[in-house]
């Protein structure tokens, strides 16, 4: 573990369908969550495209309350699932959601959040 909680190399990375790998965009989106963590502190946090977690690891390492992971990978929500098993985190902190397009994004999460976050497809 890092200063502030997880350390994202020892996080499970899928490499099934979508070919999730942390990149360099990855690395700046987690540097830009840790340069403003007034913006995650006690946020239900929405993680589009989850992969195998490591925004939502970061914005509950910035004090975020909990984090909702969607993807539309079935691969991606197991190795989440691990990575949720494997961590110093309540598993009560998440909610992951296999959804098939942001169009089937279930009602219940409708203005549930404070904050959204993404990493676009690599």
């Amino acid at each position: 573990m890092n200063a502030i909680g997880t350390d994202m190399l020892s996080l499970e990375v899928d490499k099934g369908v979508s070919e999730v790998i942390p990149s360099k965009l990855t690395a700046l989106l987690l540097q830009a969550m840790t340069q403003n963590t007034a913006l995650l502190k006690d946020a239900a946090v929405l993680d589009f495209g989850c992969g195998a977690g490591h925004l939502s690891f970061k914005a509950l390492d910035c004090l975020a309350s909990n984090v909702i992971g969607i993807d539309c990978d079935e691969e991606c929500i197991r190795s989440f699932e691990r990575n949720i098993a494997n961590s110093v985190y309540n598993r009560k902190q998440f909610e992951l959601e296999l959804v098939r397009g942001l169009d089937k994004l279930p009602k219940h999460y409708h203005g549930t959040t404070d904050v959204a976050i993404c990493n676009p497809a690599q």
